[in-house]
Order: structure tokens, then C-alpha cells, then sequence
């Protein structure tokens, strides 16, 4: 297969969402203003794996949202994709994967807390100004009455759901002390990250860091597998909101967001197995689609403190 361009000679239809099929059985669906142009980018990194193409004519506007519905309704059918964006779960190699094989995830599933417990790899330190920024924050947010509290929250996410939280961190995941996010409006004592998306925030009303919330990102099969639906799950479940809008592009078609009022709620959702195996299962996907883009945010005082609380 080499060019396709005899095929498509009009170049006003060549914009349009196109599938390409590969000889190991994954497929991987893209968008481009000029499909044959980037069938030629696809071929040379491709080479004689590319074995298959096609494509259909998308107006450009509207090439985006057909592109994440044709890449979601995909995946819920079963095919196999090469893809990052808008898929749950990545089907190629992933660089996480040099750091526990599939057996020792499983062996960690099963006491997530106990292996952290025992795992002697160290949290990785940023430069010596990230490590004095970082000491600053986590200062300022211990100065708040709730801080205790906070960070036990936080350390019951890294605990039971980020995968191996010493040697995956800051490079796969991180947690934030104090971000600027939404600083005006809804404050957050506490970001944790993966890859491009926040999993799990703690923050607090504007002007009133007494009233604490906080939300995570979980995968929804295990709450529809447990109670039937999102909304049965919201209706057993007391004190949460869940909402259903793929809004995370890392994330593909299995999340929802679990909304928690108060930190009494809150550590009692965190506490439920189901939760837990939502938020992990989550979480492990989305550190598998590649490098933690926030890093440079990671605070390793916030970090110590979760895995092992204060106070």
C-alpha cells in the first residue's frame, strides 16, 4: 500500500475522519483537513504494518465531536484501538508497563495499602525550588483547621488507588498543594493528576474553607456492574452526586464524576471497596496512556504526609 491519492483526486473531499487498520488486529480512527496527506504521514511511520484505510467526509467544523462519538461507540463494540485520546483504556504497550508487570498489579489489587506499606522505593524529590515552593504550600495549608482531615482524604486516594504511588510519582501522577486552579471561585486545597486530567480534588467554598468538597473520577462499569445504573448507584450511595459527561478526554467512554459535600461523606465513599475499585481501575488507565503532564506541580511534602498522615 502506498498512496492514496489517485483514489481521492478531489482535493475539496478530502477533508473527513479516517480508520486505519494494522496488521497486529488494532484499528486507529483520526481526523485531517487532507486525509491524503496524512495517510502519507501514517504510511512512513507505519510502514508494511498499515494494512488497511478508509474514511468518510466530515465538513471540518464538525470533525471533532464525530471523530470522539465514531473513536467511543468503537470501543463499546469491542474494537481494538491504537488510540489515547477518547478511549478508556490503552490497548498497545504503554512505558508504565516497565515498572510492574501484569502479575504484580494484580498482587497489589488485592492490598493496595499493604504494598505501599512495604515499598521501599522512595518519593521522588523536584529541584531544590519546587522543593521550596512546595514546602511553602503545604506550610499555608496546614495553617487551615481542617488540614489533618484534608490530607487524610487525599492519602486514602493515593493509598487505595494510584498504582504503586511511590515509583510512579511524579511521573505518572502527582498531587498539588494549594493549586491556582479556580482560585476566584472554588478554591482546592488538593489536585491530584495524571497524564492530562486531574482524578481526585479537594477544595472548599469561596471564602469558606470550613465547607469542604471534593470530587473523583472514576471508571462507571464497576457502579453499574454493583447497582444497575449511575443513578441507582447515586440513590444507595448517601451523600454523592454522580455525573455522567465523558468530559475528560484521557478518560474515553467509562467515567463519571463522584461529587462528595463534606468530608464526613466524603471519607465514607472512599472507604467503599466498589468506589475504591472504580477509582482505581480509573486511574491505572489513565496513567497508562502516558507521562504525567504536571509533574513540575508535584509536591513531595503533600505527597509523604498522604502515604503517611499526620496527626
Amino acid at each position: 500500500m502506498y498512496g492514496i491519492g489517485a483514489l481521492v483526486p478531489n482535493k475539496n473531499r478530502r477533508a473527513g475522519i479516517y480508520l486505519l487498520v494494522l496488521d497486529d488486529g488494532l484499528f486507529y480512527i483520526g481526523r485531517a483537513k487532507d486525509v491524503v496527506r496524512r495517510f502519507g504521514a501514517h504510511r512512513r511511520n507505519f510502514a508494511e504494518r498499515l494494512v488497511g484505510f478508509s474514511y468518510q467526509i466530515v465538513p471540518e467544523s464538525a470533525q471533532r465531536d464525530v471523530e470522539r462519538s465514531l473513536i467511543q461507540r468503537a470501543e463499546k463494540a469491542g474494537l481494538p484501538l491504537r488510540l489515547v485520546e477518547w478511549t478508556s483504556q490503552r490497548r498497545d504497550e504503554s512505558d508504565l508497563d516497565a515498572l510492574f508487570t501484569p502479575e504484580e498489579y494484580e498482587d497489589w489489587e488485592r492490598d493496595p495499602v499493604g504494598h505501599l506499606a512495604a515499598d521501599d522505593w522512595p518519593l521522588s524529590v523536584g529541584t531544590v525550588g519546587q522543593e521550596a515552593v512546595g514546602r511553602e504550600k503545604f506550610e499555608r495549608l496546614m495553617s487551615y483547621e481542617r488540614a489533618n482531615e484534608v490530607i487524610d482524604l487525599v492519602g486514602r486516594y493515593v493509598k487505595h488507588c494510584v498504582p504503586f504511588a511511590r515509583r510512579t510519582a511524579p511521573g505518572y501522577w502527582n498531587v498539588a498543594c494549594l493549586p491556582s486552579t479556580n482560585r476566584g471561585t472554588a478554591p482546592r486545597f488538593a489536585c491530584v493528576a495524571a497524564h492530562v486530567m486531574e482524578t481526585f480534588v479537594v477544595g472548599h467554598d469561596y471564602g469558606d474553607p470550613e465547607t469542604v468538597w471534593s470530587f473523583v473520577v472514576a471508571a462507571k462499569t464497576p457502579l453499574e456492574a454493583k447497582y444497575g445504573s449511575l443513578a441507582k448507584a447515586q440513590g444507595a450511595i448517601r451523600g454523592i452526586s454522580i455525573e455522567d459527561n465523558e468530559r475528560y478526554k484521557s478518560a474515553g467512554f467509562d467515567q463519571c464524576q463522584i461529587f462528595m459535600d463534606d468530608l464526613a461523606a466524603a471519607r465514607r465513599v472512599m472507604a467503599l471497596p466498589v468506589v475504591q475499585q472504580a477509582a482505581r481501575l480509573l486511574m491505572h488507565r489513565v496513567m497508562q496512556k502516558g507521562a504525567n503532564r504536571y509533574a513540575r506541580y508535584h509536591c513531595g511534602a503533600l505527597a509523604e504526609a498522604a502515604v503517611r498522615p499526620v496527626g
